[in-house]
C-alpha cells in the first residue's frame, strides 16, 4: 500500500503542471490554487513518510474526481464544451466532506490509530477545513448562489 500511496504522492507534481501553464500565459495562480496543490504536497509527504494507511480512501476518491476533471480538460483542450464544469467543482467539495468524515469517525473511534496517525489527522484537518471553505467560496464567486425557491 505504501507505494501506491507513494505513487500518488508523486503524481501531486504532476498537478503543478496547470499552474505552471498559468503562470507561462502571463496570470497569477490563486491562493486557492497555491493553497490546494502545496497542501496537498505536504499532506500527502507526511501521510506516506508516517505511514498512515488511511490515506488509501483519499487516493481511490482523488483518483476518481482527478480523471474526471483532466477529461473535461482535455475535451475542452480539443474544441469541445462538455457541460457540468460546475459539478466538478462540487465534487471536489463533496471529497473533501467525505474525507473530512472520515478523519472524524478514525479520530473518535477508539484503536483505530497509532497516537502519531491520530495527529497526523490533525494535520489533515488543518489543511481540509480551509480547503472546504476555499473551494466552497471558489463556487459561489464562480456559479452563484443557489436560486431560492419562489413563493406563490
Amino acid at each position: 500500500m505504501f507505494k501506491f500511496n507513494y505513487l500518488f504522492y508523486l503524481s501531486k507534481y504532476y498537478e503543478l503542471i496547470d499552474t505552471f501553464i498559468i503562470l507561462a500565459k502571463g496570470r497569477k495562480a490563486t491562493f486557492l490554487q497555491t493553497y490546494h496543490h502545496a497542501g496537498a504536497i505536504t499532506t500527502m509527504w507526511v501521510g506516506c513518510y508516517f505511514g498512515s494507511p488511511q490515506l488509501i480512501f483519499y487516493v481511490v476518491e482523488n483518483s476518481i474526481i482527478h480523471t474526471l476533471m483532466y477529461t473535461y480538460f482535455a475535451l475542452t483542450a480539443m474544441g469541445y464544451s462538455p457541460p457540468g464544469k460546475k459539478y466538478l467543482t462540487h465534487l471536489q467539495i463533496f471529497q473533501f466532506l467525505i474525507g473530512l468524515v472520515f478523519i472524524a469517525l478514525y479520530i473518535t473511534l477508539p484503536g483505530c490509530l497509532t497516537p502519531l496517525q491520530r495527529n497526523l489527522l490533525f494535520v489533515m484537518l488543518s489543511y481540509l477545513i480551509p480547503l472546504i471553505y476555499l473551494f466552497v467560496d471558489f463556487s459561489i464567486k464562480t456559479y452563484g448562489k443557489k436560486s431560492k425557491l419562489k413563493t406563490v
